[in-house]
């Protein structure tokens, strides 16, 4: 969960992993759960949406969740919210799959729009820091993920399916101005 302001109002944004609803689990497939096939029954749980409410205090003096906006995502293990020059950014970590959605604040739907499918492997926490440096403060996301870290690129920045290694980077990285590099190998910068 992440919490935050935009234009006066209180937001929490929530990352859902799964739909347990959604678990298909039938006398042919009940031998599963104690077996390495246990994602068959589980994959279409794992599309979920996770899902912005706008926090208010009602006249009764009691806190009023309102949902307000829902994210398609896949296994949303955590969302991290972070500011760069008054533009409002989530971003959800996605633990299946090879992307994780950025989404941009617009202040004229007062909602947020999908600007970037980051690339990463099995992610599970996000987490935007500053970084100082002598004449500017750059911001960085950092990814805690499962899988091996590994520079990757994008065709187009909304693309689901990044192409990842040494050999498949051909002239630079999708992405947002004022991000900064990314950590694309353990301490490497790329």
């Amino acid at each position: 969960m992440a919490s935050f302001s935009v234009g006066g109002e209180v937001y929490l944004a929530v990352a859902n992993y799964v739909d347990e609803s959604r678990i298909v689990i039938s006398e042919s497939n009940d031998d599963l759960l104690f077996s390495d096939s246990l994602d068959q029954p589980i994959e279409p749980a794992r599309r979920t949406p996770s899902t912005l409410f706008r926090l208010r205090v009602g006249s009764d003096d009691r806190l009023e969740a309102t949902a307000v906006q829902s994210f398609d995502t896949y296994a949303a293990r955590d969302v991290a919210y972070f500011e760069i020059g008054g533009r409002h950014f989530l971003i959800f970590a996605q633990e299946y799959g090879q992307v994780s959605p950025l989404y941009l604040w617009s202040d004229a739907r007062s909602e947020f729009d999908l600007v970037q499918n980051v690339p990463t492997q099995q992610a599970r926490s996000m987490h935007a820091i500053d970084i100082q440096l002598s004449n500017a403060t750059i911001k960085y996301l950092l990814s805690a993920q499962i899988g091996e870290a590994q520079q990757c690129s994008l065709a187009d920045q909304f693309s689901l399916m990044p192409q990842c290694g040494s050999t498949s980077i051909d002239g630079g990285l999708a992405g947002i101005s004022e991000l900064g590099p990314a950590l694309t190998e353990i301490g490497e910068q790329g």
